[in-house]
C-alpha cells in the first residue's frame, strides 16, 4: 500500500513543476491524475494555482507595454495582487 501511495502523492514542489510544465506543454495521462489527486487535497497548492492564473493574466495583458523603468513600479502592483 505504501508504494502505491509514494506512486501517487506528490510534493508540493514536483506540483508547482508540473503545474508550470502543463502551460507549456501536455501532461501525460499519469502526471494528470498525480497532479489533480494532490490538488484535490493541498490548499496552498491551490492558492499557487490561483496566484500563478492571475499572474499570468496580468503578464497576458501588459505584454510588451513594459519599459525599463516601470518594472519596480510593476513589482509592487504584482505583489499587491498576489496578496490580495
Amino acid at each position: 500500500m505504501k508504494k502505491i501511495q509514494n506512486a501517487l502523492l506528490l510534493s508540493c514542489i514536483k506540483v508547482t513543476e508540473l503545474l508550470e510544465k502543463k502551460k507549456v506543454i501536455p501532461l501525460n495521462i499519469f502526471e494528470n491524475v498525480r497532479l489533480k489527486i494532490h490538488l484535490s487535497m493541498c490548499k496552498a497548492c491551490q492558492s499557487y494555482v490561483h496566484q500563478s492564473d492571475a499572474m499570468d493574466e496580468m503578464f497576458e495583458k501588459l505584454g510588451n507595454k513594459l519599459e525599463d523603468n516601470d518594472i519596480e513600479i510593476f513589482q509592487k502592483k504584482l505583489t499587491e495582487k498576489i496578496k490580495e
